[in-house]
Formats: C-alpha cells, structure tokens, sequence
C-alpha cells in the first residue's frame, strides 16, 4: 500500500474516527450499509484531496520554482542546506567515529597517558585528525579502498604495537 503527505493530511483534518464510528454505527445493527458507507465516506474524502493538493501542489511548486530562479532563491536555499549537511556531518564525525590511544609515559614520577592530555586540550581530537586525513587522501586522488584498507592496516598494527 502507498502513503502519502495527503493521507497524514485527512487523518489530521477528518479523523479515520469519525468515519469508522458512522460505518460501525450502522453495521453494528448488522447492515451491510454501514461498511458501504465507511468505504464511500474515506474514498471520497481521500479522492477529492489527493486531486485538489495534485492540483494546487503543482500549480504552487512551478510558481515557486519561478520565482527563485529570478530571486536566487534556490542558491540560498542550496548554500543553507550545504551549511546544515556540514553541521550534520560534523556531528556524525563527534558522535560515531572514535580512536583513543592508550600510550602513556612519566614525568616527575607521575604516569600521564597521553590521551588525557588530548582530551584537556581539545575532546576528540584524534577522531576530528583521523577523519581530516581521510578527506585528505580522498582529495589526493587515493581510492577510496585503499583508504579503507590503510584505516584497517593501521588499527591492527597499533593494537598489536599497543598505541591503540
């Protein structure tokens, strides 16, 4: 079955419950024109909308697409989406890309790692360096596998020398 904004629309503006409620009424006392009636109430109600937004969502949308062409909007709109698809990115590198080294050393008799000393002087600075040089070699021309596979070689290797 295919949804679409009009039936969330009908469901809003309508309510299914009124519909069932006027056919159930009615079937209730076991007529068969109760579930005629529901059927007739909600395909009406959904064939007359699905028409009319066809209708006007189209009529508007060229208008509109016309309109920003002359006003430049779409290249607002374009650079403002940009700008929105970076945050989300950023935000995705934050919360789903992590790499923490567990090398420590000492100084004056105390045991420092050197991922606390990372994580005062910026939080999440490996992952922000990690994903920089990804879109480094990206720039580069590096194939996108052989990054993958570099991400791979040096994960097993620094787990096994104990960087990682």
């Amino acid at each position: 079955m295919k949804f679409s904004i009009s039936d969330n629309a009908i469901c809003i503006i309508f309510g299914e419950f009124r519909n069932n409620h006027i056919g159930i009424g009615i079937a209730q006392s076991g007529n068969i024109l109760g579930a005629i009636i529901y059927f007739l109430l909600y395909t009406s109600i959904h064939f007359i909308t699905k028409i009319l937004a066809g209708k006007y969502g189209y009529k508007l949308g060229t208008d509109f697409l016309e309109n920003a062409s002359q006003n430049h909007t779409m290249e607002k709109l374009s650079y403002g989406a940009s700008i929105l698809g970076m945050t989300v990115i950023g935000a995705m590198i934050a919360s789903m890309v992590s790499l923490e080294t567990t090398l420590s050393f000492t100084l004056a008799e105390t045991e420092t790692t050197l991922q606390s000393i990372f994580d005062q002087i910026f939080p999440g600075l490996l992952p922000l360096g990690a994903t920089f040089l990804c879109v480094w070699l990206y720039k580069k021309n590096v194939k996108t596998i052989y990054i993958i596979l570099g991400i791979f070689a040096v994960c097993v290797l620094g787990c096994a020398i104990g960087i990682f």
